[in-house]
């Protein structure tokens, strides 16, 4: 025979069927820009500006720096290129820089074109945007992104 004390029966187990939250994103923003080769002496070089705020270079061809090269910049500057992707409206682009669909086809020879890549907190957009259809907005960020990113030190 067996007695228990406290004289009552054990509570249930509660279970709990609630999906675990989502992983956030607290990382910020990461951004690549590369410029691309033409047939002239266009500067071909690749910049990188991580989520910590470090900048990598990596110049190729006609520009001051061949090779590899590396800075940072401060939070705020990595907040001002948050804002200025927003403006460009990034993350809405097509993959060749353009708002929405063109029904229009143009075509350049000898553009060199600028590949650039965000993300930031569960957003991220490639675009290639070789200057055929000039954007004011899209150019402003890739110069604001080269001009916080320092690449005139090594261009």
């Amino acid at each position: 025979m067996l007695a228990a004390c406290g004289g009552g029966a054990a509570p249930a187990p509660t279970l709990h069927n609630e999906a675990p939250a989502p992983a956030v994103d607290q990382g910020g923003l990461a951004i690549a820009l590369e410029r691309t080769a033409c047939l002239g002496a266009c500067p071909e070089y690749r910049v990188a500006i991580t989520r910590d705020g470090e900048v990598s270079w990596r110049g190729t061809a006609n520009v001051r720096l061949i090779g590899d090269a590396r800075g940072s910049i401060d939070r705020r500057h990595l907040d001002q290129l948050a804002v200025l992707l927003d403006m460009a409206k990034f993350y809405a682009r097509e993959p060749d820089g353009h708002l929405g669909k063109t029904a229009t086809i143009t075509i350049c020879t000898d553009l060199p074109s600028v590949k650039l890549e965000a993300t930031d907190r569960g957003h991220h957009n490639a675009i290639d945007y070789d200057g055929c259809q000039k954007d004011p907005d899209l150019e402003n960020l890739i110069n604001e992104i080269e001009h916080i990113a320092g690449t005139s030190a090594w261009r």
